[in-house]
């Protein structure tokens, strides 16, 4: 299992080129004890061209890896006490219903949610020791997927609106029927005191009279987000908007830009997996609602080559300047992992793809993004990744450094362009929900 860490690096007043690095560790040792290698490029008379190198060294279950990148950034080291927030996510391995097309009742389905909400609160507690504010839980991992309309009842719950309801599930459970999850998500962020980002299948009950598209068994079912404050509040519901191939939820009728404040960062905005590909609501949240920070709950399964789930989450975050907290399902039979916590400037992620079913948690500092607070916002920030000049390259065979990207350089031994097969990329439905 390996966490890859990435920070972009530079030293304008030098001489040299601009450098990063990458870390690679195991499970086995803790980031913050990595030690990272470095290259630099050096520009000097007497050594006008880059060096390469990459090291695999074992170290106590470590290995690192270095190599020029080219760009400019910042470090956590930079970030302020009250001017940035500890973050965490957790990819999950899911107990899943073995027979998901089978209804069950409300007892058996909460007994199965139980195993999996357990984790989440070992994984709670875990992520507070560690000083985090807010935790990232992916989606479908209370419940599970490939449920049919009528197989998922058992597992619904109604998720009241905080925009016209302030509810604590902990401190007054008996308020609203039938809402254990809901309950125990509350205490799980009441008990260590941060924000708590889960998904859950919830219900709305519905007739053709007050609903024009109620469906004909009376209620809607809905994909949802649910974040609790550190006092164990509801604050936030969201409706995924983009379903894909998931017969057991509906499309919100209309459609939402959902955000929660928070006292150590601000505004947050709210999304789930598919909805990363579509402009309502990643890129509505981002340049209508103003939004620099995102919590992004995901059930991917990876399809190589452009459906990477780090590919993806990596992206997004760079090219729209945002923050993204990006929690995923660990599966090595669907391939599915990849979850991260990434800025502007750096990614600190997770991706697997040996057949390990271990669950991670990772941790990281983040500074505080919300342009509405400017009173939490570190004061001196970096344009982001993708606001910047073209970075300078340094060429191989002799000669200086030129502005603009590097030109790419044939893999060894590959095939001419004209001898490769034709291919038909397809689409394909992972597992039910996405």
């Amino acid at each position: 299992m390996t966490t890859f860490y990435k920070r972009q690096l530079s030293d304008k007043s030098s001489s040299n080129c601009k450098f990063a690095s990458i870390v690679c560790s195991s499970d086995k040792a803790p980031l913050e004890k990595i030690v990272s290698a470095q290259v630099a490029c050096d520009l000097s008379a007497q050594r006008r061209r880059c060096p390469f190198r990459r090291e695999n060294i074992a170290q106590g279950g470590v290995s690192r890896r270095s190599a020029d990148l080219g760009s400019v950034a910042w470090g956590p080291w930079q970030l302020e006490a009250g001017r940035s927030y500890v973050a965490a996510v957790y990819e999950h391995r899911v107990v899943l219903n073995p027979q998901p097309k089978v209804q069950l009742s409300r007892a058996q389905a909460l007994e199965h949610m139980r195993q999996n909400l357990d984790v989440f609160e070992q994984q709670a507690a875990a992520a507070a020791k560690r000083g985090a504010q807010i935790i990232v839980f992916p989606e479908d991992a209370i419940h599970g997927f490939n449920f049919s309309r009528e197989s998922i009842a058992g597992y619904l719950e109604t998720v009241p609106d905080p925009t016209s309801v302030s509810w604590s599930p902990c401190s007054d459970p008996t308020r609203f029927p039938n809402t254990e999850v809901l309950h125990r998500l509350s205490c799980m962020a009441k008990t260590n005191s941060l924000y708590l980002v889960a998904n859950m299948p919830s219900r709305e009950d519905c007739t053709s009279h007050s609903h024009t598209h109620c469906p004909p068994d009376g209620r809607y079912q809905f994909n949802t987000d649910v974040v609790f404050s550190a006092d164990g509040t509801l604050v936030a519901r969201y409706r995924k908007q983009n379903l894909y191939f998931e017969a057991a939820f509906d499309v919100p009728p209309l459609p939402q830009l959902v955000t929660f404040d928070t006292p150590f960062a601000g505004r947050f905005g709210v999304l789930t997996c598919f909805d990363l590909l579509f402009a309502e609501p990643a890129v509505g949240l981002v340049e209508r609602a103003g939004v620099r920070q995102l919590v992004y709950p995901t059930a991917w399964m990876n399809q190589l080559p452009l459906l990477a789930a780090v590919q993806w989450q990596r992206s997004f975050a760079y090219a729209a300047g945002v923050a993204l907290l990006a929690a995923n399902v660990r599966s090595a039979a669907l391939g599915m992992t990849g979850s991260g916590i990434f800025s502007p400037w750096e990614a600190l992620y997770h991706h697997t793809a040996d057949h390990s079913e271990d669950g991670t948690l990772l941790v990281h500092r983040l500074p505080a993004l919300d342009p509405l607070r400017p009173d939490l916002q570190p004061p001196k920030l970096p344009p982001p990744f993708s606001g910047q000049p073209e970075p300078q390259f340094c060429l191989r065979e002799g000669g200086g450094c030129q502005q603009g990207p590097a030109p790419p350089e044939p893999l060894p031994n590959a095939p001419s362009p004209s001898l490769m097969p034709p291919t038909s990329p397809s689409l394909m439905p992972p597992r039910g929900p996405s």
